[in-house]
Formats: structure tokens, C-alpha cells, sequence
């Protein structure tokens, strides 16, 4: 608890922002989420008489006791700060695990001023609740390869409904996580590894948490699989083979386009938005998908200049179609700049001492590739890359507590054998290695509390 106290003025900070930025009536997709909050509230998810799945009923869920009640809208809007301040405990909670109290404390404090999260903190949107998720589920996955099997369980639970939860909340982590359920599975059938099967175990039970949701719109849609119908809206628009269009999204339906206001655009998209206009939205973006294929196999090149644009809007929310850059970008780019050089810098003592990073941290940088990979094929913004945020702060302050876990895990265990002790003690490369990786392997089983009392000084 004391060290949820240490944390406490990042909640103030987080509900007095909210309450200051906040403004009153519903902004952007805002009213989409109230709509689908009132329609399960009303017990049905999709408007009767039409299929609309825009989005998964993550967030929705959360928003109907505030639509039961009749809440001002600023209510859901400080539960944000809630949200936030409970992913923050969870980060520091994760980290602390591989670098100690005072640097798991230093680093949450740092990631909770990331200035990003703050864009979307007044907002009724599901980036706040996505980013508690994702600690949530990094919290409890790590700790359930920590824990002795009564724990374990419990430990597997919670990451699983974390998960599950998320790919609710952000529709496209439902295919992310099937693709790291089958490469888990390729894996354990070439290493029989039980870490590898632990993980694909906790994929299998997220996704069957997301089972009654693919009932619906398979029952809705006719279609298996199916999470929603906005995929091929951002596959068109990744797919633009214009020139002066750079793969980013701009409308889902005609009026939209018109009323964008910028001519070259309107005339490169108008014959096929007037085309799906009367569609219902299962056709519509079975026919948008159609067009983003048939634009990538006529302009494959075209569609990879828009492939390295899109990178760059994940990381620094630029550069966008007929948009000049303006100050708006500094508030991506400042920050990711800085998160990316650390992370660059991380990378060459993770791949030397690859062989003591532990299989939970391994699992959790295949997610944060797996979706960083997956988002960027279809049009995004940096919004999308802010949840993995967290998990890339966990691997960089990993990355820079090593050389600190192996001191004091020198002090604590010494040598192994006596051939270790000589070899330690005459500078044998070969016997340093292999004392290194013991000790590593010793620190990522030793108990947080018991490792933090060891390393201070």
C-alpha cells in the first residue's frame, strides 16, 4: 500500500486534467460508444433491423451504469483518471518485478507523465481502458511464471481476462492474438517447452472470453470469425494508390467525403463511395476490402510508400494526406523520439545476455511486434500504438537494471562452484559467462520484496 500512496499524486494530476480539459456534449466517436452503451441497455448490441459492429463492446460495457443512471458525462470521463492511475500501479507493480522499488518508481513516474495518454484521458474512448488493460494483463502474466502452481493459477486467470477484455475493447487485438496463439503453438510442437504452453493457454481462454461476442456477429453477420466492420475501411485507405495520399484514413461514407473539403481527394473516392452508399455495412466492407486488395496487387509499391508512411504515424503521428505538419505532431514526436532512442540503446545488452531474458519478457516483446507489425498494414494513427507504450518501458528499464541485478546477486549467492570462483577471479571469459548467466537466471527467481531489500545499499 505505501506504494500505492508514492503514486497518488499522478490520480490527482490525472482527475484535475480531466476536469479541466473536459467539455460539455460528446465529441467524435464519442457518441458512437454512448450509442452502443444505450443500445446494450436496452439488450441488444447492433440497431435492430441493421448490423453496425464499428466497434467490440469493450468500452460500451463499461459506459452502461453511467447510461442506466443517467450520469453526467463527466463521470465516465473521471473514471479515465481511475484507469489510468490503476495501469500505473500495475506498471510499477510489473517492473519492480525485474528492477527493483526505487527504479520501478522512477520509471512508472516517468511513464505517467507520458504526455500522450493526456490527449485521450477527458475523452469517453477506449484508449485510457485499453491501457489499463494491457498492464493488467502484464501484471498478471509475468506473475504467473513467478508464482509456485497454487498462485499460478489465479495468475493465468487474470492475465486471460485481461486479454480477453482487451481484444473486446480493440477489435484488432482478436487477430493479433490468434497469430501469437499460432506461433506459440509452433513453437511448443518444435521445444515442448511448458512457459511456451502456459502462454498459449492464457491466448486460448482470452479468446474464448471473446466466444459469445463472435456468436453474436457470426448470428448477425453470417459470418465465422468476424469482429468487425470497419477492417476494410482502413485497408482501403492504407491501399490509396493516389499520389499526394499517404495511406491514411479520411471517411467512412460519402457525406463524410464531401464534406472534407479538399477536392483532389473527393475526386479520387467519389465513384466508389456513391457505389457502397446504399449498402449495409457487412456488404460495404466486404466491397471496400475488395477494392484495397485489387488497389495493392495494381500498386504494390505504392502500397509499401504508404506502408512506411503509416510507421510513421504510428510512432509520430505523421504525416497525413493533404495535412501540412503543424505544433500538434511535437506532442508525439518529442516523447516517442526520446522512448525510441532508449529503446534502440536497449536492444544491444538484451541480444547480448538474450539467453537470461526471461520467457515472460520474451512473450511480451513478440506481442508488442506482433501488434506494432499487424497495425501498421492498415490506416492508424498513433493512437493505436499507445497501449504498447508500457510494455516497451518494462523491457527498456529490464534492459538497464541487468548489470545491477547480476551485482547483488553476486554479493548475495557468490560462485556457483569453485571452477566459477577462479575463473571470476582471473578474468576467464569463458567462466564469467557462464557465472553471468547463472546469476541472471538466479535474480529472476529470487522474490521482489527479498531482491529489493538486497540491492539497496
Amino acid at each position: 500500500m505505501r506504494d500505492e500512496i508514492r503514486l497518488l499524486p499522478l490520480l490527482l494530476l490525472y482527475a484535475g486534467f480531466v476536469l479541466v480539459a473536459a467539455v460539455p456534449g460528446l465529441e467524435g466517436d464519442e457518441a458512437r460508444y454512448v450509442m452502443f452503451a444505450t443500445n446494450l441497455s436496452q439488450g441488444f448490441y447492433s440497431p435492430p433491423g441493421q448490423v453496425d459492429l464499428a466497434n467490440g463492446p469493450g468500452y460500451p460495457i463499461v459506459l452502461v451504469p453511467f447510461v442506466l443512471a443517467d450520469a453526467p458525462s463527466i463521470l465516465p470521463r473521471l473514471l479515465n483518471a481511475l484507469f489510468l492511475f490503476a495501469a500505473m500501479v500495475y506498471a510499477f507493480h510489473t517492473i519492480r518485478l525485474y528492477a527493483g522499488r526505487r527504479r520501478a518508481f522512477l520509471a512508472t513516474s516517468l511513464l505517467g507523465l507520458y504526455v500522450p495518454f493526456f490527449r485521450y484521458l477527458h475523452m469517453m474512448l477506449t484508449e485510457t481502458l485499453a491501457v489499463m488493460l494491457v498492464c493488467g494483463f502484464a501484471f498478471h502474466f509475468c506473475m504467473s511464471f513467478r508464482e509456485e502452481s497454487a498462485g499460478r493459477h489465479g495468475h493465468i486467470l487474470g492475465a486471460s481476462w485481461f486479454l480477453g477484455w482487451l481484444m473486446l475493447t480493440k477489435v484488432m487485438f482478436g487477430y493479433i492474438v490468434t497469430l501469437g496463439l499460432l506461433i506459440g503453438l509452433v513453437i511448443y510442437a518444435v521445444w515442448k517447452d511448458s512457459g511456451v504452453a502456459r502462454v498459449c493457454r492464457i491466448c486460448v481462454l482470452a479468446l474464448l472470453i471473446c466466444v459469445p461476442f463472435l456468436f453474436y456477429t457470426f448470428h448477425v453477420t453470417g459470418k465465422p470469425f468476424y469482429w468487425g466492420t470497419y477492417g476494410g475501411s482502413a485497408l482501403y485507405w492504407m491501399s490509396t494508390p493516389y499520389e499526394g495520399e499517404y495511406g491514411d484514413w479520411k471517411a467512412n461514407r460519402l457525406d463524410q467525403l464531401l464534406k472534407s473539403g479538399r477536392p483532389a481527394l473527393i475526386e479520387n473516392h467519389r465513384d466508389l463511395f456513391e457505389e457502397t452508399a446504399g449498402l449495409d455495412q457487412v456488404e460495404w466492407d466486404t466491397r471496400l476490402k475488395r477494392a484495397a486488395l485489387r488497389n495493392i496487387r495494381d500498386h504494390p509499391f505504392k502500397y509499401l510508400r504508404n506502408w512506411f508512411a503509416n510507421v510513421g504515424r504510428l510512432l509520430f503521428n505523421y504525416p497525413f494526406s493533404y495535412e501540412p505538419l503543424t505544433a500538434r505532431t511535437l506532442f508525439y514526436v518529442l516523447p516517442n523520439t526520446i522512448l525510441l532512442v532508449l529503446l534502440v540503446f536497449s536492444i544491444a545488452p538484451g541480444w547480448a545476455g538474450r539467453g537470461g531474458v526471461p520467457l515472460e519478457i520474451r512473450a511480451l516483446m513478440l506481442f508488442v511486434a506482433l501488434a506494432f507489425a499487424t497495425h501498421s498494414l492498415v490506416a492508424v494513427s498513433a493512437r493505436q500504438a499507445l497501449l504498447l507504450v508500457p510494455l516497451i518501458v518494462l523491457w527498456i528499464t529490464f534492459a538497464a537494471s541487468r548489470p545491477t541485478m547480476s551485482r547483488w546477486d553476486d554479493l548475495a549467492a557468490g560462485p556457483k562452484d569453485e571452477m566459477g570462483r577462479q575463473a571470476l577471479m582471473h578474468g576467464s571469459p569463458a567462466g564469467r559467462q557462464r557465472e553471468r548467466r547463472h546469476l541472471l537466471h538466479a535474480a529472476q527467481r529470487l522474490d521482489p520484496l527479498t531482491a529489493e531489500s538486497r540491492m539497496s545499499p
